[in-house]
């Protein structure tokens, strides 16, 4: 088909599609078109298209009458109504968020009795319960997420194609995928159709209601915050682990009740020195590993990194050895791959004999005893990652890197593993034997980058351990190396058994640290004590359903209590709309109230990130504000008719009727919080704000409670 389709050629594909449908008797048919001014444009396009008879004429049209007879005249007079009347009157119907509520319930209700033969509507009239149609048809198979225009997900496209072919009428549905400029790609519709569906991800998130009410209930046990994150669809891949977790648990502590036996219950002299060191060493190796690696991947570092460069490596029993940078991938990550080579004596085991924890605490024991090589020739390339590179030295030694490559890679094939070494890599050994005998210890290259707060943080907090390391002298221990290997056996079982507890407990949970930053962010701002225990604000926070530390501020700050009952409306409105407009309200209406609870937002947004909250995967609550209906609201709590004030902004009326109606479940939350806080003069003002914004067509009752 064409590139590009006018008007003219969309209102002729359609007329085609429909003609040929209903010569098939394929109608009625729901065409998901993935976007609500794409609906609105197909169905006026379409005004002409006559799909009913003069009986289902006469029924849509006292059906019609009477779902709208109880609205005001004004109001039955309303663009959208008269344009949805015509249609309907048709057949055609049209379904989506900005429609309003009643006439979605009288589109809804005459789909079901089949008098809808043609029906645009977005993915979320999918959702609803009996809507089937005989056919469905995709307007495209591209929607706009948020982000990028992607293709359907299988789930996505089954969820709505679903709806074709009407259970106990229909033998088989029909589903049709117009191809308006190009026929999709086959292995795009065969992911589509095919594929398995995502699977499910849970999206739990910790809101400060829930937590503040968990808090509120906390004498009941079985209804703790942890609780609810380790029962969480999200923590279950890591529940799941939880059996092979006490297995283990189980095992270690037999094997450390046979190290204790072996101890005959007496410590030798030196013990405890060791044990104290095997403490404070383990946690300099926590804070050093993650330090070294975000501080290898800074550009500093990675533009430092080239081939030839001599570095100190300390990797399982590789300990403080120098080696030559002859290959790497992906430096920027820290799964980088640095190809270093390094020398090895003859009787290198093959395999490490200990544990890599107990090469990295021998490294920290003498951490300026250097590597001696016995000369004898042995040498290796290692696969490296950041954190395994101590040190940069100046130095760059000009070696033929691909050559060291290819002559090592041979020379491990069984065949050509007696092979005398080639003249690359022989002369990069020699090079590294001279340096690793003759270079002063201790002169490195400087790679840091100081502008870095969590690595300034970081190495303030590793330089504290590493004092401490130092202050514990185990060397001075008799006989420290033999003695420290049982110590480490021992230890390292201890702490194996305290990792498992660990994850065995909520604070292993990934939504811990936010619950915990939470939780910091509700005592900063005296929502609890430092004891965890509701304080008033939380109390009042607690009997809200949504924006509740907003409304709690607005409350206890007596923001709201001076304003007039149309101005609450107005700037209210802007906690819960949510949709976009390209037509904002004037600069100078309420600037000094909306000014006010800006203020706050930004005071709210600015303690969440100094706890850090919304840094990471989460995102603040506190993002939402939006006051493109503040004119509209204004002027419809002032009393002015639906129709004037749809001509104040490019919203649709479904959108607007959805916001003031949040916005009367939000008065109630506000009503509420002046009540429990013994303020009469704001509790009246509330039902004053709520009498002038709950009438007419906003608040029709719902023709399926009539």
């Amino acid at each position: 088909g064409p590139l590009y389709m006018g008007p003219k050629q969309e209102k002729q594909l359609w007329e085609g599609l429909i003609e040929y449908l209903s010569a098939n008797d394929n109608l009625p048919v729901v065409a998901f078109t993935l976007s609500r001014n794409r609906c609105d444009n197909n169905a006026e396009l379409l005004s002409g298209v006559d799909l009913t008879t003069k009986e289902e004429k006469h029924h849509i049209h006292m059906f019609f009458k009477k779902s709208i007879s109880k609205l005001k005249p004004v109001d039955q007079e309303l663009p959208q109504i008269l344009k949805m009347q015509k249609i309907l009157t048709n057949g055609i119907g049209v379904h989506h968020s900005g429609i309003l509520p009643i006439l979605k319930e009288i589109v809804e209700l005459l789909f079901q009795e089949s008098k809808v033969k043609l029906l645009f509507a977005t993915e979320t009239f999918a959702m609803g319960v009996n809507m089937p149609a005989r056919t469905v048809v995709f307007d495209s198979v591209k929607k706009f997420d948020g982000n990028n225009t992607r293709a359907l997900l299988p789930s996505e496209y089954i969820q709505m194609a679903g709806r074709a072919g009407r259970r106990g009428k229909d033998v088989i549905g029909k589903v049709i995928i117009l191809c308006k400029s190009e026929v999709p790609g086959e292995h795009i519709l065969q992911s589509m159709m095919f594929d398995k569906p995502m699977k499910l991800e849970s999206q739990f998130r910790m809101t400060y209601a829930m937590i503040l009410k968990n808090l509120q209930h906390n004498m009941e046990a079985d209804v703790t915050v942890e609780n609810m994150i380790t029962r969480s669809f999200k923590e279950f891949p890591e529940q799941a682990k939880h059996s092979k977790y006490r297995k283990e648990l189980s095992m270690l502590k037999k094997l450390l009740e046979e190290e204790e036996m072996k101890r005959g219950g007496t410590k030798r002299p030196g013990e405890d020195k060791l044990e104290q060191f095997f403490d404070l060493a383990a946690d300099y190796i926590e804070k050093y590993n993650r330090y070294q690696a975000k501080a290898m991947i800074q550009a500093k570092a990675v533009k430092e990194m080239v081939i030839g460069r001599m570095v100190l490596i300390s990797y399982k029993d590789h300990i403080n050895k120098y080696g030559i940078v002859v290959g790497k991938a992906k430096p920027e990550s820290e799964k980088a791959v640095y190809r270093v080579l390094v020398l090895v004596n003859q009787n290198h085991p093959e395999k490490p004999v200990h544990k890599d924890l107990y090469y990295q605490m021998m490294c920290v024991m003498r951490p300026k005893q250097r590597f001696m090589w016995d000369g004898l020739g042995g040498h290796t390339i290692l696969h490296l990652q950041p954190v395994y590179i101590a040190n940069l030295t100046p130095e760059i030694i000009k070696v033929d890197a691909e050559g060291i490559i290819r002559d090592w890679e041979k020379r491990q094939i069984p065949r050509f593993k007696d092979d005398p070494v080639g003249p690359a890599c022989r002369s990069a050994i020699e090079q590294l034997a001279y340096y690793s005998e003759t270079r002063i210890y201790g002169q490195w290259l400087d790679t840091k980058e100081g502008k870095i707060v969590d690595l300034v943080d970081l190495k303030n907090s590793l330089y504290a351990s590493k004092c401490c390391v130092e202050l514990c002298k185990p060397t001075e221990v008799l006989n420290c190396d033999e003695l420290f290997l049982d110590v480490f056996r021992r230890k390292d079982i201890e702490w194996q058994i305290k990792q498992i507890k660990h994850q065995l407990s909520a604070q292993s949970s990934s939504l811990f640290p936010d619950f915990q930053n939470k939780l910091m962010f509700l005592q900063e701002l005296k929502y609890i004590n430092a004891d965890n225990v509701v304080e008033m604000k939380g109390n009042v926070a607690t009997r809200m359903g949504s924006n509740e530390l907003m409304i709690t501020e607005l409350v206890f700050r007596n923001i709201l209590r001076d304003m007039q009952p149309a101005e609450i409306a107005a700037l209210l409105s802007g906690l819960v709309f949510q949709a976009k407009t390209n037509k904002e309200p004037p600069e100078k209406l309420l600037c000094e109230g909306k000014k006010e609870i800006e203020n706050v937002n930004e005071e709210l947004i600015k303690v969440e990130r100094e706890c850090e909250i919304g840094t990471q995967d989460t995102t603040s609550e506190f993002d939402r504000l939006n006051f493109g209906l503040l004119e509209v609201v204004y002027e419809w709590a002032l009393n002015k008719p639906f129709a004037e004030i749809m001509e104040l902004t490019d919203v649709q009326e479904g959108l607007i009727v959805r916001c003031i109606q949040q916005l009367s479940e939000t008065l109630n939350y506000v009503k509420g919080a002046a009540a429990q806080l013994g303020d009469r003069m704001l509790e009246q003002k509330m039902d004053e704000v709520k009498e002038l914004i709950k009438r007419d067509i906003v608040f029709a009752a719902s023709l399926y409670t009539q």
